[in-house]
């Protein structure tokens, strides 16, 4: 169907969760995940934590997701992927760049 299994929808809320702050400065408004698979959320890739020197303690299941540190680089998953639509939200990154240096060091889309 068109709605998300509930087992990805809490993965997602557990990305949402790691990464909030304790206290909040700034409200940046952005996308939602993407629609992903139960099966590649909870059986498939997952992100290669021994690539943050075990400092890393958040989840590592694969989500279409900003918070999800593999969304949009194939190269951290295990196994690693080939897969052209992982591309991640080059968008989101560019804005918060934007924000944060200015919009004269916004890279170049690839």
């Amino acid at each position: 169907g068109d709605c998300e299994e509930f087992d990805v929808i809490k993965l997602a809320r557990s990305y949402y969760d790691y990464w909030r702050p304790d206290e909040v400065k700034v409200i940046l408004l952005a996308e939602s995940h993407a629609h992903t698979e139960k099966d590649r959320a909870l059986n498939g890739p997952k992100f290669d934590d021994t690539l943050l020197k075990n400092i890393y303690d958040g989840p590592c299941d694969f989500i279409s997701l900003v918070y999800c540190l593999a969304y949009g680089e194939n190269e951290s998953l295990i196994p690693a992927l080939k897969d052209k639509n992982n591309k991640g939200t080059t968008q989101f990154w560019t804005l918060f760049a934007a924000i944060a240096r200015g919009v004269d060091h916004i890279a170049p889309y690839r």
